[in-house]
This record gives structure tokens, sequence and C-alpha cells, in this order.
């Protein structure tokens, strides 16, 4: 062992200003404060260990090549090769945070992850072209492959799994976890996408919410939860609705009541799901074209589930009413009933739990009508009742009356028979 130490300290021995490279039983030393360099050809940088007026640390050909800031740490090619005044920042892999000039506080863990970034700061990119193309965009988290990988300038923005949030640039506070969740979205901000593939079906959507597998939220303020192959939502408790008088100002007893409901039109019917799918495409073909190759990439397995499932959901008989004849009724007789729901690609809806206000007025008017005619009927009643006593009355005077004559009459009946 002390021959290769000293048959390495041969070669390496070297001067750096007044410092000196020595190896020894203590390993590689510098004789000041000068820290340990390497570099190819004598001239490209390929590693750094800093030293107490730098503390950054680099290794690989062309990582960290500028030492201006500090408490930087770069491993791999070209890792933080641009940064000048950027500092805490972490960088592990091929081009990790390249580009990163002034930004501070960033980690990048993966192949060219944060590879564009310029000044952004507090951003966290785990996998290969995680925040590839971030430039000014802060406190973003992506993690997975290729997530977050269109990213410029939105920030505050979380992306977990596999191309997650994969084509946003400028939008914010959206958060996506599972494999192609969100993968739509550009400039839509406050989106929440739970679930593989779970998307909205345009790129500026905003406030949606969408949870399941393959859920498409289609409208702004919109949650979506479970896709169109789930036959039961439910849980332990009915959902409550914020109902307090304090918030509630305009407040009219205009509620329409048996004029709406006697022209509403039950019916029976299916649900045609591949009407569903067409209805939930979105405008932009090649969106549309990534998720029928999603779909089409499944395993046969996967596929036979779905078919099964889709199947006995469009067998299943359901009871209801027609969006649209529901609004033109409405609006027929002047009644903005808030249980038509329309969104912003005209898909139409209902809010069945609205439809029960509507009997609340017809209920309370025949209760009444049937109250007042309750003493009516009482005092029949009580009259019949009178009736009843004095015809019972009467026979049992006549009964006595008779059985006091039979009496009388017994002694000539007696006298007649002598």
């Amino acid at each position: 062992m002390k021959k290769i130490f000293l048959l390495f300290a041969t070669l390496c021995v070297a001067h750096i200003g007044i410092a000196q490279i020595l190896v020894n039983a203590n390993g590689f030393v510098t004789t000041s404060e000068i820290p340990f360099i390497f570099k190819v050809n004598n001239s490209i940088l390929a590693g750094y260990t800093g030293y107490s007026g730098s503390n950054s640390v680099a290794f690989g050909y062309g990582a960290l090549s500028n030492t201006i800031g500090t408490y930087n740490t770069a491993v791999g090619y070209h890792a933080l090769k641009a940064n000048t005044t950027g500092t805490q920042n972490t960088a592990v892999g091929q081009a990790a945070l390249l580009r990163n000039t002034e930004g501070t506080y960033s980690t990048a863990y993966g192949s060219c992850a944060l590879s564009h970034n310029s000044t952004g700061t507090h951003n966290a990119a785990h996998g290969a072209y995680a925040l590839a193309y971030n430039t000014t965009g802060y406190y973003n988290t992506a993690n997975g492959a290729d997530a977050l990988f269109l990213n410029t300038t939105g920030y505050y923005n979380t992306a977990n799994g596999y191309r997650a949030l994969y084509s946003n640039k400028t939008g914010y506070y959206n958060t996506a976890n599972g494999s192609y969740a969100l993968y739509t979205n550009t400039t839509g901000s406050g989106n929440t996408a739970i679930g593989y593939n779970t998307d909205v079906s345009a790129n500026n959507l905003s406030n949606a919410t969408a949870i399941g597998n393959g859920v498409i939220a289609t409208a702004s303020n919109q949650v979506r939860i479970g896709n169109s192959s789930v036959t039961s939502i439910g849980g332990y408790r009915a959902w409550t609705n914020i109902s307090d008088g304090r918030a509630k100002k305009n407040i009219r007893a205009d509620v329409p009541g048996l004029n709406f409901i006697n022209s509403l039109q039950p019916v029976t019917y299916n649900l045609d799901l591949d009407a569903i799918d067409e209805l939930l495409k979105s405008d932009d073909p090649a969106v549309n074209h990534l998720k029928d190759s999603l779909r089409e990439a499944r395993s046969s397995g996967e596929k036979e589930f779905e078919a099964k499932s889709r199947e006995v959901k469009q067998k299943q008989v359901q009871t209801g009413f027609v969006a649209q004849d529901v609004e033109k009724i409405a609006k027929s007789i002047g009644y903005d009933f808030s249980g038509v729901d329309v969104d912003e690609k005209g898909i139409y809806g209902l809010r069945y739990a609205e439809f029960v206000f509507l009997w609340s007025k017809p209920c309370r008017n025949s209760v009444k009508k049937t109250m007042l005619k309750m003493p009516k009927s009482l005092h029949c009643r009580n009259l019949a009742k009178k009736m009843m006593m004095l015809k019972m009355s009467s026979l049992l005077r006549c009964r006595n009356s008779a059985k006091k004559m039979m009496l009388k009459m017994l002694p000539l009946f007696r006298y007649r028979n002598k």
C-alpha cells in the first residue's frame, strides 16, 4: 500500500500557488486552504473539493465550472456547469442544473433534471428530465421522469409520477399525483388530479379536481370523482352543503312548485359510455391521440376488466330526467333552476338533490288543506255518534216499556186459562 501511495505521490505532487498536494499516510493533503482540484488535460475542471472560503464541492467533467457561488454540490457531467452566484444548490446527474446561474436552494437528481433553470429558486426535481425546461419558476416539486417537463415560469406546482404535469408551462398551484396526471394542463392554475391519466379536458382550466383512474374534469371550478365505469359511490353519511343564513342574501320564496313539477317527465334509460367518451374528448387532436395510445398500451387483462365493467354499467336501467328537457321546462315558466348543470364544453348534468325543494311548498299546502278539512270531519263524526246514542237510548226505553206491559198482562192470561 505504501508503494502505491508513493507512486501516486510521485505522479500527483503539484504546486497550486504556494500550496502543495501531498500523499502520505493521512491520504491526499494540501498544505494550505487552497482546495484539491481535478482537471482534465490540465484545463477542464473535473473536480473541486471546496474550502472554507467557498464550501462548494464538485466532481465530474465540467461540473460547477465557476466557483463564485457557495454551498453548492455538483456531481456528474456538466452538473451546475454555468452557475455563477447561485448558492446552496445540489445537482446530481449528467447536466443537472446545467444552466443555473443565480438560482438558489434548488435540488436536481437525475439526468438533465432542472437543466434549463437559470434563476428559479427552491425547486426540487427527482428523475431524468424532471423540470427540464424550468427557467425562472420557483417552489416547484417534480418526482418522476419527465414530471413538469415543459414548465418554464410556473410556480408552486407539485407533480408525482411519470410525466405528471408534463405540458405545464406557466400554470401555478397545481397538484398532480399519478403517471400522466394533469398531462394536458399548460396555463391552468389551482387544479388537482389524483390517479393514473387523470386530467382536464382543456389546457387552461382553473380550480378543477379529478379523482380516479382516467377521470376527466371538463370545466373550471368542477369536481369529478370516478370514471364512467364506476357503479357506486357512497359512504356512511349524506353530503352536507353549507347553508348558513348569514351567508345568504336576496332570499325569496319564489319556488314555482307544482307548476314545474307537473311538467317534468321522469324516464328510464341506459347510459351510452361511448357517447360519454366522445363528449369528454379534448379539442386538441394530439392530446386525444396520446390518450388513445395509452389505452391501447394496456395489458389484455386491463382491457378485459374495463370492458366487463363498462358492459355492466351500460346494462343498468337508470331512472331520472333528461337535463335538456328540465332546462326547457324551467325556462318556459321563467324559473332559473339551479338543478341543471352545463359546463364549459356544453355537457349537461342534473343535481337531483335540488329537486327535493320543489316538493316542499306543494306538500306544505296539501297538509294545510287537510288540516282545514279535519274540524268538519270531526264534527260529522261526533254528530253521528250522538245520533247513534239517542237511537240506542230509545230502543232501550221501548224494550223496558214492553217488559212492564207484559208483566201487567200476566194476571189476565192466568184468569182466562181458568
